[in-house]
């Protein structure tokens, strides 16, 4: 809900499966996708993996709470992802979400 407050102008497309979110990023590529890892029938790491051999330059925002979910953002960040970890819970996370849509949406749009 805070997105759609923060992000009037934006169109937000939410899923509640990997599969879900993959048809569709097949079909199009977003502004900018924000996953977790942790999904029904398809992970986050495996969508971001099938990105990076698509060689999608878009930025990606990945939240979780597992410390093994950033240690294979960060691998698929070296290899050329346009990926971020976002821990959650953190104090602030919101606030921390919000200024990495902003700067993600800045330099992907510009």
């Amino acid at each position: 809900m805070a997105m759609r407050l923060w992000f009037k102008d934006l169109t937000f497309l939410p899923f509640t499966a990997g599969s879900e979110a993959w048809a569709e990023l097949s079909e199009r590529a977003p502004d900018l996708l924000i996953t977790d890892d942790l999904m029904p029938s398809m992970s986050g790491e495996d969508i971001c993996r099938r990105l990076l051999h698509g060689k999608a330059a878009y930025p990606i925002i990945v939240r979780s709470a597992l410390q093994a979910t950033q240690n294979w953002v960060d691998k698929l960040a070296s290899e050329g992802l346009n990926i971020t970890f976002l821990a959650i819970p953190e104090a602030g996370e919101l606030g921390l979400l919000r200024k990495l849509v902003e700067q993600s949406l800045r330099k992907h749009l510009a």
